[in-house]
C-alpha cells in the first residue's frame, strides 16, 4: 500500500468539483442513537419511510476506517407534457436525478486509488445528511433540508465506507444557518405550513414532499394547486435567499408527446410502455417513484 491520505482524496474528488468531507466510523453508534432518537419526535410513518439505515460493518469486507460524504452539484430538470393541446411543464427537483456521469466518475476515480494505493471503498446506505451536516460539509436550514457552500440546496450526496484513516475530521454540533437565524421566508412560503419557525424539523404530516413520494390518495387538505413538482416540492428552496446564486436547470427538457402523456395518465404499466417512453422515465429517475408519478403528473394535468 503505497502513501496517500485524506488530503489527496478530497483534493482529486475537488479537481471533479465535488465537496467531500471524511469522519471515522467511530461515530457510527452515535449517529445511529441520533437518528433513533427522532422516533418519538417526528410524524411516525416518515421514521418507518426514511430513517432505516444499515450501519453493520460486518458486510464490508475490508477495514473500514472512515465515512466519506461527497457533494455533487446537481440541477432542477424541466418536464414538458402534451395533452388535450395544453403543455404541462414542472420540474424534477435536483435531489431525484441521479448523474450516470458523476456516478461512473467517482467509481472511475475510486477503483484507480485501490489499484495505485491499494484502498477500498464501499457505497453505504447511511443518514448522508445527517453526516453531512455533523461532518461540516453542509449545514440545516430551517426547513430542515441542508446546505453546501458553493452549491446551497442544489446538490446529491454519496457516502462511501473506506479504509483511509482520518486525519483532520471535523464533527460539529447540529445548528442552522446563521442566516437561518433572522429568516422566515421558508416558513412564510410553505403552503402547507410544515416549517417551523425555530429548531430544524419540520412538521412531517404536512410536507407535500412526503405525499408526493408515497402511494395512496393526496389527503383532502391538500389543494390541487399547491402540486409545483412532478415529485418532491420546491417551494422552499426556489424562495430561500442562499439559493439565489445556485438555482440552474438543466438546457433540455425532457418532453412526453400527447401519445406518451396519454399511455402514461391510462395507467398503463411500466413494461407496457414503448422503449422510447422508458428511457425517458429512467432519464429522469422516476422508474423506483412510477406508480406515485402517474398519480402525481394526474394531480398536475386536472
Amino acid at each position: 500500500m503505497t502513501y496517500f491520505n485524506q488530503k489527496m482524496i478530497t483534493s482529486l474528488l475537488m479537481d471533479k468539483e465535488y465537496k467531500s468531507q471524511m469522519v471515522s466510523t467511530s461515530h457510527l453508534k452515535e449517529i445511529q442513537d441520533e437518528i433513533e432518537g427522532l422516533k418519538d419526535r417526528i410524524y411516525p410513518n416518515i421514521y418507518e419511510h426514511y430513517l432505516k439505515f444499515d450501519y453493520d460493518l460486518g458486510a464490508v469486507d475490508f477495514d473500514a476506517k472512515s465515512i466519506i460524504i461527497i457533494g455533487m452539484k446537481s440541477k432542477i430538470t424541466k418536464v414538458e407534457f402534451n395533452i388535450d393541446s395544453r403543455k404541462i411543464k414542472t420540474v424534477i427537483p435536483p435531489t431525484y436525478i441521479t448523474s450516470k456521469k458523476d456516478r461512473n466518475q467517482i467509481t472511475e476515480l475510486f477503483s484507480d486509488i485501490t489499484k495505485k494505493h491499494g484502498f477500498h471503498f464501499k457505497r453505504c446506505y447511511l443518514p448522508q445528511k445527517l453526516l453531512s451536516v455533523r461532518s461540516g460539509l453542509s449545514e440545516y436550514g430551517r426547513n430542515n433540508i441542508s446546505y453546501i457552500n458553493g452549491m446551497g440546496s442544489f446538490y446529491r450526496l454519496e457516502t462511501f465506507f473506506t479504509d483511509i484513516p482520518v486525519d483532520d475530521e471535523v464533527w460539529q454540533d447540529i445548528k442552522i444557518m446563521d442566516r437561518c437565524s433572522s429568516c422566515t421566508i421558508c416558513a412564510d412560503k410553505c403552503k402547507t405550513g410544515s416549517i417551523e419557525k425555530d429548531g430544524t424539523l419540520i412538521d412531517a404530516s404536512k410536507c407535500i414532499t412526503y405525499y408526493n413520494e408515497i402511494e395512496g390518495e393526496f389527503p383532502e387538505w391538500i389543494n390541487s394547486k399547491w402540486h409545483n413538482a412532478i415529485i418532491g416540492c420546491m417551494d422552499c428552496q426556489m424562495e430561500c435567499p442562499e439559493n439565489k446564486n445556485y438555482i440552474e436547470s438543466n438546457d433540455e427538457i425532457v418532453v412526453f408527446s400527447d401519445e406518451e402523456t396519454q399511455m402514461i395518465t391510462d395507467d398503463t404499466e411500466f413494461d407496457s410502455l414503448k422503449a422510447s417512453t422508458k428511457e425517458k422515465l429512467k432519464t429522469i429517475s422516476v422508474v423506483g417513484y412510477y406508480t406515485t408519478f402517474v398519480r402525481n403528473l394526474k394531480a398536475l394535468i386536472s
